[in-house]
């Protein structure tokens, strides 16, 4: 189960790598990367969001917060996740998978959701 939780935020290609093994056959991976995202989009109508989530998004850029999302979730999933939590109204930018090239832990979706918006990075989230 750790194994699971430290692959969160890694784009599909890392995650099927990082859970099955350099050494599988990867001439499955395109139909597993498929498969998951035809079984998640059948919850994109049903997805919860964290209790309060939007709530705190709304407390924080009343603190004067710059609010972007950035996710390993593809675009369609970002859309689906975004109106569950239904925060728009304060979210600044957001990046998904679709718009970068390196995933977690590389910065790019952090950067590709801040730097057109013009957001800084507070001191304590720096590019590493």
């Amino acid at each position: 189960m750790r194994e699971i939780h430290r692959a969160v935020g890694l784009r599909s290609g890392d995650l099927i790598e990082h859970l099955l093994g350099v050494d599988r056959d990867p001439d499955g991976d395109e139909q597993l990367t498929a498969a998951h995202h035809a079984l998640y989009a059948t919850y994109f109508e049903r997805l919860p969001a964290l209790d309060e989530a939007g709530n705190l998004l709304r407390a924080l850029a009343g603190r004067d917060w710059e609010i972007v999302l950035a996710t390993s979730a593809s675009g369609p999933e970002l859309s689906a996740l975004r109106g569950a939590i239904d925060a728009d109204d304060v979210i600044l930018g957001a990046a998904s998978a679709d718009d970068v090239d390196d995933g977690k832990p590389a910065p790019d979706p952090v950067r590709q959701a801040r730097e057109p918006t013009g957001v800084r990075l507070l001191p304590v989230l720096r590019e590493l």
